[in-house]
């Protein structure tokens, strides 16, 4: 059929469709750098997104970042750790990223996780540190010279060596120790002292007559000002305590107790006076990229405004540890709340979930239940 015979209606579509083409090549023409550019940004949301997980940690990460006033998509990597040794324990968690998508999605082995005068160098602080986030997640509207003179009151003890091993040992196995009433009656004392090194966060409360249930090691203690708990047992142990500043006032607040043994006001809930044990000797101060990565990688929920000091010290276990087992985590309507007291779980939202100030305490439930699953750690609960 000749041109001049075509039907009006099919000549119409084809001038609809060449225009079209038109149309999209100039779009491609003038925006093409533009999509390049925030398709290779959204790559660096993280080296281990894929797939449905790529949306999902975006939209944790877009939480994050409208808290803070940013684009999402200019949410920087992580800074590495470059003081990690190689992996040789055979039975280290750190092979299951070979045998668990859903670990390999989400662990990344050299992130780093405490803070050091590195993080002062101008290109560490101007375009990483103080760039994008406030605490817990970045040091924006921080003082650098608060945060300068806090960092130069500590001597940054290496982790293992600060325990009296020249090196890390082969084959590392931690318990961490939560506080949850499933530990009430347990007998597990004995078998969370036989790890190399225990983790403890807020009320840890190892004497008599719970020191059957809990154990009495303490390796870790992992705090903030308001969960910090003042102890004879923590005070005298030989300890290292990690500090999680979850505000700037946390800084100030750190900083004060190391200067002068005392502290400032800074509400009800923070303590009047830390353990002797906590000087410049005996402290390290979390990373606000290991913050985020444990926000953004694994707590899937929307209830909750940063990680729970559990759900920090867990994975500082993860990352630390080559067999990790959780004793005390995941409340349990079987049980009260806490092993040292009779205090109810709360009850359930209309939704089902049950959530109090930081906590979601069904989320972090599902969370052990999976590390558990995936046979990334042990969970202890009561069920065999």
């Amino acid at each position: 059929m000749s041109r001049k015979n075509l039907p009006w209606c099919s000549l119409q579509a084809l001038f609809l469709q060449l225009l079209g083409l038109a149309c999209f090549m100039f779009l491609l023409q003038v925006y093409g750098d533009w999509f390049r550019v925030v398709l290779t940004k959204a790559t660096e949301l993280g080296r281990e997104t894929s797939g449905l997980l790529l949306y999902a940690r975006s939209k944790k990460l877009t939480d994050i970042s409208a808290k803070h006033n940013i684009e999402a998509v200019s949410v920087p990597n992580y800074l590495d750790n470059l003081d990690r040794e190689k992996q040789v324990c055979p039975v280290s968690l750190r092979w299951k990223v070979n045998s668990s998508a859903w670990f390999q999605n989400r662990f990344v082995e050299d992130i780093k996780l405490f803070l050091d005068s590195e993080d002062l160098e101008d290109s560490y602080w101007t375009s990483h540190l103080t760039a994008y986030f406030t605490l817990p997640f970045g040091y924006k509207r921080s003082d650098r010279k608060a945060t300068e003179r806090l960092l130069g009151m500590l001597d940054n003890p290496d982790v293992f060596g600060f325990h009296g091993d020249k090196q890390r040992k082969p084959c590392v196995r931690c318990a961490v120790v939560g506080t949850g009433g499933v530990l009430n009656g347990s007998g597990k004392g004995e078998e969370i002292d036989a790890h190399d090194y225990v983790f403890r966060l807020n009320h840890a409360l190892m004497q008599e007559p719970f020191t059957m249930d809990v154990g009495k090691k303490l390796s870790f203690y992992i705090s903030y000002p308001e969960s910090h708990h003042t102890n004879e047992m923590i005070g005298s142990s030989h300890a290292l305590h990690i500090y999680i500043p979850f505000k700037t006032t946390d800084l100030a607040f750190i900083t004060r107790w190391l200067h002068n043994r005392t502290l400032p006001g800074c509400g009800p809930m923070c303590k009047r006076k830390l353990n002797n044990n906590l000087n410049r000797t005996t402290m390290k101060i979390t990373h606000p990229d290991f913050i985020r990565y444990v926000f953004a990688n694994y707590m899937n929920t929307s209830l909750s405004w940063r990680p729970t000091t559990g759900a920090m010290t867990v994975f500082l276990a993860i990352q630390l540890c080559d067999v990790v087992n959780l004793y005390g985590f995941g409340y349990d309507p079987r049980f009260p709340m806490h092993y040292y007291d009779h205090r109810k779980i709360p009850e359930q939202r209309a939704d089902g979930e049950v959530k109090e100030g930081a906590h979601d305490y069904s989320e972090e439930r599902r969370l052990w239940e999976r590390l558990h699953e995936e046979k990334i750690v042990y969970w202890y609960n009561r069920q065999d």
